[in-house]
């Protein structure tokens, strides 16, 4: 069962295209290590807070304790930070992304930045009120074995979340193609899905490109 709430709309993506015999390796911590350390432009998946601000409004709290999965060197979590949601941890399974950002960001005192495999949490249970997600399912889909991958990543984000917690993960496939991710993991049936409509920059619409944002509560909130 899902809900679909009002479009939002937002600015161009700033999606940066990879070529496709990459994709494999996005499950492979060497590839996004050495993607950061020869790197110093910002790859943004998607796009970046803006088109976001309405679904945060809606449910973020500035006392609320955020989980970023998969931060890479994305300037969403000082977006966030500089509209009042302070209590970040941000973590991402390359050091050298980590590390640049630690740095970048030192000045955002009460963030935390922590090299961390998303599939193995080292935080206790219940230790979030959200878990925020921009594009590292969808990174964790392309690889070997993505699906087991995926399993494994939303059992630890349903045990970090608070019981009236919630996991945003926003993705660039469709509900038919992601839903079925959400199965046996934790989490309740209902699943709020808004959709973000920018300026298309994809090949098949030069009109609008869509994305989703998945709203999902642990299942013991389940009415």
């Amino acid at each position: 069962i899902f809900f679909s709430t009002p479009d939002v709309t937002g600015p161009p993506p700033s999606m940066t295209w990879v070529p496709v015999d990459q994709v494999c390796e996005y499950g492979d911590p060497q590839y996004w290590d050495q993607k950061y350390q020869k790197e110093d432009e910002v790859t943004e998946w998607f796009f970046g807070y803006e088109p976001l601000k309405p679904v945060f409004e809606k449910l973020l709290k500035p006392s609320s304790r955020i989980l970023m999965l998969g931060c890479g060197n994305s300037t969403l979590s000082a977006d966030m930070y500089a509209a009042g949601y302070h209590h970040i941890t941000n973590i991402d399974i390359s050091a050298s992304a980590i590390e640049k950002m630690q740095s970048q960001y030192a000045h955002m005192s009460e963030m935390q930045w922590l090299v961390m495999d998303a599939t193995q949490l080292t935080f206790g249970d219940e230790s979030f009120d959200f878990v925020v997600d921009k594009g590292t399912l969808d990174a964790l889909c392309c690889a070997p074995g993505g699906d087991g991958l995926v399993a494994t990543m939303n059992h630890e984000v349903v045990r970090v979340l608070k019981a009236e917690g919630r996991y945003i993960m926003i993705s660039f496939v469709e509900p038919k193609g992601r839903l079925r991710h959400f199965g046996d993991c934790g989490f309740a049936d209902n699943v709020e899905i808004v959709t973000i409509r920018t300026p298309g920059m994809r090949a098949d619409n030069e009109d609008e490109c869509l994305h989703y944002a998945y709203i999902l509560a642990p299942a013991v909130y389940d009415e």
